[in-house]
């Protein structure tokens, strides 16, 4: 008596069950990996862009004259805006010789975010504007707008970028204290800040 070659309905019907489980599981799979790459290629692109901004704040002010900060606005109060003139080098009798205004500032795109510009010459001929930031938001994370220090940061309402100036321990001496929040969406749709913190001191 020979035997029946091949498979039953039944045993072909679980195979097609145990492969679309396996095929299903190395989905999954695929879009977890993807999903985490893009996570962190996100997560890099919000910190570098954060880290850039913040450098570029410090290295505008290291040089800068503590006289020409305007305006020299301290906690709780802080301002949005901060203009100042760098120090070139000094003359034949010793005295510093200043190069042309410059400002940094917060400005309000209209849908509750920002910029963060550097403008050369402010408000004269030759003026020049660069956008350091795009994604600046209204408030500093962790803040919110109700009068208070939401975030321990000894400042109320503060915007994404706000500097808080003080004088300091010696004759002609300024420290600028600047906050700064970077505001992206994930890509999970959720929102994603990124916070720094920098201390100059003017000492030209």
């Amino acid at each position: 008596m020979s035997g029946k070659g091949g498979f039953t309905l039944v045993e072909l019907m679980i195979a097609v069950v145990i492969l679309g489980l396996v095929s299903m599981n190395m989905l999954m799979i695929s879009r977890s990996g993807t999903s985490a790459v893009e996570s962190e290629a996100f997560r890099t692109t919000l910190e570098d862009e954060a880290d850039l901004t913040a450098e570029r704040v410090r290295k505008a002010l290291l040089s800068a004259a503590s006289d020409t900060l305007d305006p020299v606005v301290g906690r709780p109060l802080g301002s949005s805006t901060l203009r100042y003139q760098t120090v070139l080098g000094t003359d034949a009798d010793g005295d510093p010789r200043l190069g042309d205004p410059e400002r940094i500032a917060w400005a309000d795109d209209g849908e509750g975010a920002g910029r963060v510009l550097w403008t050369r010459s402010p408000d004269l001929d030759g003026e020049r504007t660069l956008v350091w930031s795009k994604a600046v938001p209204s408030l500093h994370q962790g803040e919110a707008s109700n009068g208070l220090d939401d975030n321990g940061n000894d400042l109320t309402d503060e915007p994404g970028l706000v500097f808080a100036v003080e004088e300091g321990l010696f004759e002609r001496e300024r420290e600028v204290s600047a906050w700064l929040t970077v505001l992206r969406t994930a890509p999970d749709g959720r929102p994603a800040p990124s916070r720094r913190h920098l201390v100059v001191t003017c000492r030209n």
